[in-house]
């Protein structure tokens, strides 16, 4: 009889290869007797239906005007942390 640790390394790992008949065994064993790993199983089932869904969905277009503001916000915050140009005479000295 396998654990809990065990059974849900075996949900995980289901997604990724196939399991032996060992593992499959003693994996539906374990879920018929344990709420918690049948949890765990179906909100694995879950997230993975989400996250496939979400690659076959191509995220939004940006708004022009969006990508303009968000433009003049980016130019805006990196001139506020530039330090000014040092000029001729006010150039640090040399270490030699």
């Amino acid at each position: 009889m396998i654990d809990c640790r065990r059974a849900s390394e075996l949900v995980s790992q289901s997604w990724d290869r196939p399991l032996t008949r060992r593992e499959k065994f003693g994996l539906r064993f374990h879920l018929l007797i344990c709420a918690a790993c049948r949890r765990f199983e179906r909100q694995l089932a879950l997230m993975n239906r989400v996250f496939k869904r979400g690659e076959e969905c191509p995220p939004e277009p940006m708004p022009v005007e969006v990508k303009g503001r968000l433009a003049e916000r980016l130019d805006r915050a990196i001139q506020a942390s530039t330090p000014p140009q040092s000029q001729e005479g006010n150039r640090p000295p040399r270490s030699e």
